[in-house]
């Protein structure tokens, strides 16, 4: 028999792997893997994990405990009365022992006795509270997984206080040390699932199953748990997929998902983790005969975060690619490249491994082949029949990734049809029927708060459509298309329209898993692409694709996914509304935790403060000059970047800084073509923009400071609340932030200075160079809070410092008002429709005549 103990806490312990071998425990080096002692004891059969003082416990076949300390070796005079199987010594100064039956003995290691027996049937492991040092008057509580389930019981009289039922027997705990404080999650190997068992620490602990998702379902027995603090992976060894071997298999704990399964040489009878320190990160894995063997643990992070590196790097490239298919001077294309890499939020979102880095990657792929064809840059003509599918392909995978490509479809119908004077015309009635609708649906659907907003907005759109329209009226030549036009129009609603839903579909197939029979599934009814016909008696679908599935359909899936997010109405500290984004009021803090040293780490996905800031004028230039000039490129560039922001405005629920993301390329976008401008002699009103603008961006920090009062009540922040009080409480200082006093005067006055300098500039391209300078220092000062990088805690405050909103405190309230079913049609839809076409018409008609004078 083998058993291992790996330590790396402290004392003689320390990077060192302890094996049991039936007749002596051998003593490794884990970072040289070289053999450092052995202690000869018959029978050794079991080992405990160290201690915090770096005590090893050994537990023999016949019934001898033992204790390996720095001094070496020592005998207890207490004798188990049992083979020993399993040795707990996490409740000092009671160390458990047990057998395989069930007979459990606590031994009080300072008097040297037994205090305790007990029977515990089928007893296989035993963990310690996470974070639950030893109550007073009493000994600390000791997890224990049996037969029936889970247990807590008081490691000095070895008596039950709380358990928990599993549905197997349970083999094995993990705990993930880090959870949230008050309540953990304990996972617990039983059978073929891994059940979650929530913990609530405190004077009374209690034990009850995880709810919402009680148990991991796995693909075969396991036996073992071993949780990674490093990697945040819970590891599981167990019987192979196919039942012919065994195989660790690697589940991502915040999602509960099996993602890879690496298969042994041989039936493992210990398992442990190699420790960080070491170097090696790996699990290792004992064979009873001595064999070893190594699973590399330590690079799945890198596997999944490899591909949003270079999904963001294809965002890069597709964005300079599209600034100088949109742009003449390559001046614009250099400046957005600069920025897609001073940007804090693109930096961020390739390194998390989230969905936003896909969609925006394939969107910005996706507009670099539309403007390919919209310009066109080829006048071939195979390009517009072969590139049209190869752009619906890539909008469907988009829309697969995120439904946000909506917008982006939606934009390139709209750039299509501003082309021709017909198509104009349909924009605007389009707009106008949007308007009624969508309009109407955000008014009408939260009774208790109205959404206004959006309905004035799409509104104003529909308005300025139709002036433009009449202002500048495009070529006519499409008000009577030929045959070929209507073909070429045809393939085009094609494939931005039904190849992107084909290909969304066609990616869902795995998902309702075609090549199962449900007769012979153990899951209960699988689910199906369409169903064609429903019986009427049963209500159960009795022709489906595919043949025999009678689940959920893929339909039904879409309508939940709308319905759960249209309906949701839950507050969240990070969230934030549409309008806070281009200002990066509330980026969201993917990660903080703590580091040893007394340092801090975190992640946020905040934007790059002198960019985004001094690119909200910049975005109106863009818009105006689009117009003014007839500028096809920074067309393309408004018209993108306001369908893929402002549609955010008609969502009701709880938003994030994040959404923002799919639309900040063509903000960026914006503010290169503003700075190119400059590079290459700026008329006198826009160099007088420029200034004024960059002085603005340098005075906002201490502005933000001094109306954190309108602030707050703009955002609804609840001054009652804990975190809020600190943000917004009557008479709160900076200092109560753990940030300096003199913090809003330096502001200010650096401010003051930097906006003086700014105001009376008159080299507009040193003007430019000292934008990118500052965007450069801005990034260097956010990168440790953009890339975790270990910092004291005593500055870790610094990094809000720009802004009150920054704050954990400064919480933007969220819609809580329950949503209802609205007709999309009907006399209120039906009422602002007509509503939005009358003064588009008056619009036109004012236009019209203002250009005739």
């Amino acid at each position: 028999m083998v058993q291992e103990s790996i330590g790396s806490d402290a004392g003689a312990t320390k990077d060192r792997l302890f094996v049991a071998t039936g007749s002596a425990v051998r003593i490794y080096d884990l970072s040289t893997r070289g053999l450092l002692e052995t202690l000869a004891i018959p029978g050794a059969a079991a080992l405990s994990a160290p201690t915090p003082g770096g005590l090893v416990y050994v537990g023999t076949d016949g019934g001898a405990v033992y204790q390996i300390d720095a001094t070496g070796l020592h005998r207890s005079a207490v004798d188990a009365g049992f083979p020993i199987a399993h040795v707990f010594a996490g409740a000092a100064p009671y160390v458990l022992v047990s057998d395989t039956a069930g007979d459990v003995v606590s031994i009080d290691t300072s008097a040297g006795s037994v205090v305790a027996r007990a029977t515990i049937p089928g007893v296989a492991a035993f963990a310690s509270l996470a974070g639950q040092g030893q109550p007073a008057g009493g000994a600390a509580p000791v997890l224990v997984a049996y037969r029936d389930g889970v247990a807590l019981i008081d490691a000095r009289s070895l008596a039950i206080e709380t358990s928990v039922r599993t549905d197997s027997p349970a083999t094995s705990l993990a705990f993930d040390r880090e959870s949230a404080q008050g309540t953990q999650t304990v996972y617990v190997a039983a059978g073929d699932s891994v059940a979650l068992v929530s913990v609530t620490s405190g004077t009374a602990p209690t034990l009850a199953l995880v709810s919402g998702q009680p148990s991991i379902e796995m693909p075969d027995v396991v036996t073992r748990l071993v949780f990674d603090e490093a990697t945040k992976i819970l590891h599981a060894l167990g019987r192979s997929p196919n039942g012919s071997g065994w195989t660790v298999y690697a589940i991502e704990a915040n999602g509960g998902a099996v993602f890879s399964d690496a298969p042994l040489p041989f039936e493992p009878v210990a398992l442990g983790l190699d420790t960080p320190q070491a170097g090696h990160e790996e699990l290792l894995a004992f064979a009873a005969d001595g064999s070893t063997a190594a699973v590399d643990v330590g690079q799945f992070a890198f596997s999944w975060r490899i591909v949003g590196v270079l999904f963001g790097t294809l965002g890069a490239v597709c964005l300079y690619l599209l600034a100088r298919m949109l742009f003449k001077r390559r001046s614009v294309g250099l400046l957005v490249g600069f920025f897609s890499l001073a940007d804090g939020m693109m930096f961020a979102q390739s390194r998390i491994a989230t969905n936003d880095v896909y969609v925006g990657g394939l969107l910005l792929l996706a507009y670099v082949i539309f403007a390919a064809l919209w310009l066109p840059v080829t006048r071939k003509r195979w390009a517009f029949w072969l590139g049209m599918p190869a752009l619906g392909l890539v909008l469907g995978l988009a829309l697969a990734s995120k439904w946000v490509a909506v917008y982006a479809i939606a934009s390139m119908v709209v750039l299509v049809l501003i082309r021709s004077a017909l198509g104009r015309v349909v924009t605007v009635l389009g707009l106008a029927v949007a308007t009624g609708v969508l309009g109407w649906l955000a008014i009408a659907s939260t009774p208790g708060a109205p959404n206004l907003t959006f309905a004035l907005i799409m509104l104003a759109v529909t308005v300025v459509a139709a002036a433009a329209s009449a202002r500048q009226p495009a070529p006519e030549g499409w008000l009577r298309p030929s045959w070929g036009a209507a073909v070429r129009a045809a393939w085009t609603a094609v494939c931005l329209a039904a190849v992107p839903i084909v290909v969304y579909v066609a990616l869902y197939i795995p998902w309702a898993m075609p090549w199962q029979s449900e007769s012979t599934s153990s899951i209960g009814p699988l689910p199906a692409i369409a169903c064609w016909h429903v019986d009427s008696s049963t209500g159960v679908c009795d022709n489906a694709w595919p043949s025999g599935h009678t689940g959920q359909t893929l339909w039904d899936l879409t309508v939940q996914m709308y319905d759960y997010h249209n309906n949701l109405r839950s507050p969240h500290p990070a969230a934030s509304p549409w309008w806070a984004w281009p200002l990066d009021l509330k980026p969201v803090w993917f990660e903080s935790g703590s580091a040893p040293g007394d340092l801090t780490t975190s992640i946020h996905d905040g934007g790059n403060v002198v960019l985004w800031w001094l690119a909200i004028p910049a975005m109106a230039f863009a818009a105006w000059q689009a117009y003014r000039r007839r500028s096809l490129g920074a067309g393309l560039v408004a018209v993108a970047f306001l369908w893929l922001w402002l549609g955010w405005a008609r969502i009701d629920r709880a938003t994030f800084e994040y959404h923002f993301y799919a639309a900040l390329p063509f903000f960026l976008l914006g503010l290169a073509c503003f700075l190119s401008e400059l590079w290459h002699g700026p008329s006198p009103r826009t160099w007088l923009l420029a200034r004024i603008s960059l002085a603005g961006v340098l005075l906002l920090p201490a502005l933000l400071w001094l109306l954190r009062p309108a602030l707050c009540g703009l955002a609804g922040v609840d001054s009652a609340n804990y975190f809020g009080a600190a943000v917004c409480g009557p008479g709160w200082g900076t200092g109560a932030a753990g940030l300096p006093s003199f913090l809003v005067p330096a502001l200010a006055v650096a401010g003051i200075a930097g906006a003086w300098l700014a105001a009376t500039a008159r080299n507009p391209r040193r003007f430019v160079a000292a934008v990118c300078g500052l965007a450069a220092l801005c990034f260097a000062f956010d990168y440790p809070d953009l890339a975790a990088i270990p910092i004291p805690n005593s500055i870790g405050p610094a990094f809000a410092a720009l802004s009150p909103t920054w704050q954990y405190g400064f919480q933007f309230s969220t819609n809580l008002q329950a949503s209802s079913r609205v007709q999309l049609i009907g006399p209120g839809s039906v009422g602002l429709m007509a509503l939005a076409l009358v003064v588009a018409a008056a619009a036109a008609w004012l236009a019209r005549r203002s250009r005739a004078l």
